[in-house]
């Protein structure tokens, strides 16, 4: 994973660094609140009307006055509105000046709202639009409004769907440039259709509890079917799966909300226990929802972290444990395997998401544009990435818990040397590149000595048994590393099915069975892989390669962002991390922070917010604002 990154808060009446309990100069202050004032009118109005152009009954029965629309409308051939739809859109921009003005500028506009508010998805969804806005008429108009209810069926963020619909076109991009006032408008129009539409965020939710319960379903059918069948050993261990997931999902809602109060943990148990928490964690990062006061993550990263656990915890080693019991048996149980299938989609698909979510979340292709970018821009070409994505975990999922299943079987003890073997090499790694340290903000040495055993053992096992993508980042793997355990992944995994085809006693058709499997998942992967790396941007290639550590990429990333004089990056770079991994540029961190504080507060700069201020290690803050 990444550090978290700044994004888009709640307006308050102080400005952030006083909330973290800082000081600064009466001018400052004074400066922040009349900026911030006129800002928060801005936003207030912009959302108003969004709100409003939703639900004004005005509209709405305009809007039925309407004639039918063929399926042709889809491809741009649409009927006009009646002028009282027009009308009533009309009224409603008048009372926010900020769309009243795209409205007197643009002929195309009110179209483009109708459009927007007819909530269709378009099926050209492949195809950029090189078309300057210059030449824009109202099907150009319309044909980009469904481009955005499409990029909502992609996106649970409504400020990353903004982000994707913007590179869909050159007129888009112009007036995001021109028109100050129309992303914020975007962005807003998208946080309420975010809640009415059924693709999207409510997709996404829908989607994680459907995995989540038929994943938790299959779980517990395979209990009963071990117990069934009188295969105590096995039963007893699953159920120590499921209650080992359990625990460490229950140890992290404690660590998060502890300081939330009884109803706050006794609600997120419920949740938890019910198997609806991925729903409930997707509707909270879909409606864009802050950190609580007294939470130690924000929604995505608990998310993602309650999710990774579960791969650990549960996932992967009930894949191993089917596995076993399917080649001890010697035959292929419906049960058995329908369970195997469902849990190896399930971690196919949160392996998918982690990476999918992080590399098209649009402040980190901000703050880290050569590693985040490798999906592309196309909605088509994102489908087909994502699903190619759940391909690529899923079959590495089942190959590497076949060889360990086959490991296991020829005794015990091999499987503890290899994984000793393994583990050691890799911190042995990490120890010489100086890369060994977790790159959490946690200062205290012995603390995070044992974060960083937990932490990159669990990743490791998880990339192991998925290849997940994301982890290819130099905060975990990092790219050489990644590609290097990937290729052993697939030589261990042949090797392992002629060792125990060599030290077993099989029959000729249970061999012939495990060579094809074993060959035929080596073989599925690296073409799915193929056509990712086709359908993905060529220049991220690159980063399968990249031997830095997390403190060099950070140090040239300082080194690039003080070069383009870019502030907001430059903060990115030691932002959220523990010290360390900033050593290299601690001194030149704190004097730009001393320089520019007071600078940011006065203009309010867009980045400079409250989450952005609390993720600095207070080692870099300016004496004088303690």
């Amino acid at each position: 994973m990444s550090p978290p990154t700044s994004s888009n808060e709640t307006v308050h009446s102080t400005p952030p660094s006083v909330r973290r309990g800082l000081s600064l100069t009466p001018t400052s202050r004074s400066l922040w609140t009349l900026r911030r004032s006129k800002t928060e009118s801005r936003t207030q109005r912009l959302r108003s009307f969004a709100k409003d152009l939703m639900n004004c009954p005005r509209a709405r029965a305009a809007a039925n006055q309407r004639p039918s629309r063929r399926a042709s409308s889809m491809l741009g051939k649409v009927q006009p509105a009646p002028p009282k739809f027009y009308d009533a859109i009309r009224a409603l921009a008048k009372e926010s000046r900020e769309v009243s003005d795209l409205v007197d500028k643009f002929d195309w506009f009110l179209p483009f709202l109708d459009e927007i508010r007819s909530r269709r998805l378009s099926v050209n969804i492949g195809n950029k639009s090189s078309l300057p806005l210059e030449q824009w008429n109202e099907a150009n108009a319309r044909q980009a409004a469904r481009a955005l209810t499409m990029s909502l069926a992609m996106q649970i963020q409504p400020q990353t769907a903004v982000d994707e619909w913007i590179l869909q076109s050159v007129a888009v991009k112009e007036l995001v440039e021109t028109e100050e006032h129309f992303r914020l408008l975007m962005e807003s129009l998208t946080e309420e259709l975010m809640k009415r539409v059924p693709w999207g965020m409510r997709l996404r939710a829908m989607i994680g509890a459907g995995v989540a319960m038929a994943d938790l379903a299959s779980d517990l059918l395979i209990v009963f079917t071990f117990h069934h069948e009188g295969s105590t050993t096995y039963r007893n261990t699953a159920t120590g799966m499921i209650a080992t997931s359990f625990g460490l999902q229950l140890m992290m809602i404690i660590l998060v909300h502890g300081q939330g109060g009884p109803g706050v943990l006794l609600c997120e148990v419920a949740k938890l226990f019910s198997g609806l928490k991925p729903a409930f964690d997707a509707y909270a990062v879909g409606t864009g929802a802050e950190r609580p006061a007294y939470a130690v993550f924000d929604p995505f990263t608990e998310m993602v972290g309650a999710r990774m656990m579960e791969l650990f915890s549960e996932a992967i080693p009930m894949a191993v444990l089917q596995i076993v019991f399917i080649i001890q048996a010697r035959t292929v149980d419906p049960v058995v395997a329908t369970s195997l299938l469902i849990s190896a989609l399930t971690a196919g698909y949160t392996a998918a998401s982690v990476t999918y979510d992080f590399d098209t979340d649009p402040k980190r292709r901000l703050h880290e544009p050569d590693f985040y970018g490798f999906i592309p821009d196309s909605n088509f070409k994102r489908i087909v990435a994502l699903n190619l994505l759940v391909l690529q975990s899923t079959l590495m999922l089942l190959l590497r818990a076949t060889a360990t299943a086959l490991i296991l079987k020829l005794g015990g003890i091999y499987l503890l040397a290899f994984i000793a073997i393994d583990m050691s090499l890799f911190f042995l790694f990490k120890v010489a590149h100086c890369d060994f340290l977790y790159w959490i903000p946690v200062e205290s040495l012995l603390q995070n000595i044992g974060i960083s055993v937990l932490m990159r053992s669990m990743f490791k096992v998880i990339c192991d048994f998925t290849g997940v993508l994301q982890f290819r980042h130099p905060n975990e793997l990092g790219g050489m590393l990644w590609t290097v355990n990937t290729a052993v992944a697939h030589v261990v995994s042949i090797a392992a099915a002629y060792v125990y085809i060599g030290n077993n006693e099989t029959t000729p058709e249970f061999e012939s069975f495990l060579k094809t499997a074993v060959f035929s998942l080596v073989g599925l992967w690296f073409l799915v892989f193929l056509c990712l790396l086709k359908v993905s941007k060529k220049g991220y290639r690159k980063t399968f390669f990249d031997t830095r550590t997390a403190a060099q990429v950070k140090f040239d990333a300082w080194k690039d962002a003080r070069a383009k004089n870019d502030d907001e990056l430059s903060i990115n770079t030691f932002c959220g991390v523990r010290s360390h991994i900033y050593a290299h540029f601690e001194q030149e961190a704190k004097a730009f922070l001393a320089r520019n504080w007071e600078r940011w507060e006065e203009e309010d700069a867009p980045f400079w917010n409250f989450e952005m201020i609390t993720n600095i290690n207070v080692n870099l803050l300016p004496l004088r604002l303690v």
